[in-house]
Parts: structure tokens; C-alpha cells; sequence
């Protein structure tokens, strides 16, 4: 069975980890099924969807710092709400809607949310989406191909994290920046309740990416609705002449 996290966004994707509840209470599977129903039936509709993110599409703008003309990979982009959320707030980018999983890509869903997000807009968003199907340990994307990277509420869920972290580089233009968005833990080791993944403190987190040659920027502060810590951290690929080698 697959589990999201509490609080995530029901339109992300499905980088996440398989775990067997077999051993769990019927009742426990019940409340499990009836809570998930219950929060997709109210995050399935744009304008609800769109009422939920101020906090998250602030922080997001914020640390991106998007450009007219950027190229954004989304990173277990799901059905792309996010990604058309942003463009109610930055014009003329170009969105590479990643996942592993064919049943996000849903034209229909992501036109009805680019329309609702337009009409709160007051114009039409003027950016543009395109899907792409990766897997578990690459995007699928050109070298040097994206200006900036987002992986959000999605790091904690990959399976083959030091691969994906080496493909997220390769697709990077030199200068380009990875923009991750994760709950993060006190300790080593902690459990996120809800998806049973095991969640990083941000030194764990930072010293993952750097061993990549990704170069730490900043790290803001914020908190999900569940109050759990969250943190945003910003990365850049090293120009050309002084990246990383790898051995």
C-alpha cells in the first residue's frame, strides 16, 4: 500500500515508498481508508486546493525567485496543480511535470485547474506544461536541460535517493538551482507518522546534495498545517569550470 503523508497535497506524486500494513488492526485500515477519502473528496477540487497553498506558493516564490522565459522541472509533479498555481504569480515559464506513474497525467485535471486559477488570475496564466514520465532513479529529461529544479514533499519518498540526486545534477544548466521542500526531523532516523518514511534532519538533507557538488544557498523556515516542521532549501550547480568530479 502506498501512503502520503498528513497534510501533503493530494495532486503530488507517487515517489513514494511501499510498506505492508498487513499487520495492522481492520479498524486502523478502516480509519486509514475513510481519512484519505474524506481529504481527497475536499483536495480534488481546484478553488479548495488553491485556498490551502498561501503559505506553501509564498515560501515556494520566495526561494525559486522565477524568471520570464525559466524551464522548471517538477519532480513528482502528480496532476501539476502546484505548477499551475505558480503561474497565477510569474509569467512565460515552462513547466517539465515529472513522475513515475502514468495515471497523473491527466490533461483534463490540470486544464480545469489552470482554468479555475486563471479565473482568480483575473487573465490566463500565460505559462506552459508538458508531462514527462520518469522513473525511480531518473527524470528522463536532457542534460543540462532545466533552469531550476523542485522536488516538494517528495525527497522522503524516493527509494534510490543518491541516483535521483545525480540525475537532478545532470539535468541542471550550470548556475541552475534545486529548490527542495521537506518536513524535516530532530534526530536521525525519525518517522514521519502517516507514510512511515523515515524524514532527515536538514544537515542530513544539506550534506546529501552537497556530496553531489550542489552548492547550499539559503534554507527558509516554515511549517505545514499539521505544525510539523518544514524547511525549503536552495542549491546551485557549480559553473562548468569548478563542478564536482565524482570519483
Amino acid at each position: 500500500m502506498t501512503k502520503k503523508c498528513p497534510g501533503a497535497d493530494n495532486d503530488r506524486g507517487t515517489y513514494s515508498v511501499v510498506i505492508s500494513v498487513s499487520l495492522k488492526p481492520a479498524f486502523y485500515l478502516l480509519f486509514l481508508s475513510v481519512s484519505c477519502c474524506l481529504a481527497q473528496q475536499k483536495n480534488d477540487n481546484p478553488d479548495f486546493y488553491l485556498s490551502t497553498l498561501k503559505k506553501k506558493l509564498n515560501v515556494i516564490l520566495e526561494a525559486a525567485q522565477f524568471e520570464a522565459g525559466d524551464t522548471i522541472a517538477d519532480v513528482g509533479a502528480g496532476l501539476g496543480w502546484f505548477d499551475a498555481a505558480i503561474g497565477i504569480y510569474r509569467d512565460s515559464l515552462v513547466f517539465y511535470l515529472e513522475d513515475i506513474d502514468s495515471a497523473f497525467v491527466k490533461n483534463e485535471r490540470l486544464t480545469e485547474a489552470i482554468s479555475t486559477f486563471s479565473k482568480f488570475r483575473g487573465s490566463r496564466i500565460e505559462c506552459r506544461y508538458h508531462w514527462v514520465i520518469g522513473d525511480e532513479k531518473s527524470t528522463g529529461l536532457p542534460d543540462g536541460f532545466v533552469d531550476k529544479v523542485l522536488l516538494i514533499d517528495t525527497y522522503h519518498h524516493i527509494q534510490y535517493r543518491e541516483d535521483m540526486i545525480r540525475d537532478i545534477v545532470r539535468i541542471l544548466k550550470p548556475n541552475g538551482e534545486l529548490v527542495v521542500m521537506e518536513p524535516v526531523g530532530r534526530k536521525r532516523g525519525q518517522i514521519y507518522k502517516g507514510c512511515f518514511s523515515v524524514i532527515f534532519t536538514p544537515e542530513e538533507i544539506i550534506s546529501s546534495f552537497s556530496a553531489h557538488g550542489l552548492i547550499h544557498l539559503k534554507t527558509l523556515k516554515t511549517v505545514k498545517s499539521t505544525r510539523k516542521r518544514v524547511r525549503v532549501f536552495v542549491f546551485a550547480r557549480q559553473l562548468a569550470g569548478s563542478e564536482f568530479s565524482q570519483q
